[in-house]
């Protein structure tokens, strides 16, 4: 059986804790383009790769986060619309 593993995401409150930064420079660092490698945005809150986020601050080469959103292009259908 293949199992699959998740990563430890965190609030941005647990990831302040846990790395001894104020909530603001988490969630500052979280919104911010650097952010982006280890940040999942889910309706107005954000989760945080804790994996990725401390080796963010490890200076460890990682690559950015696939955005889903970016994926999704428009269908050209024949014969509907214009």
């Amino acid at each position: 059986m293949n199992e699959n593993t998740f990563p430890e995401m965190l609030t941005i409150a647990k990831a302040a804790e846990r790395s001894g930064l104020s909530e603001y420079a988490v969630r500052k660092l979280a919104r911010s383009r650097q952010g982006r490698s280890f940040t999942v945005k889910l309706g107005t809150k954000y989760l945080i790769n804790w994996g990725r986020f401390s080796a963010f601050f490890n200076c460890e080469a990682q690559e950015p986060m696939p955005d889903p959103c970016r994926r999704i292009r428009p269908v050209q259908i024949e014969g509907v619309g214009r």
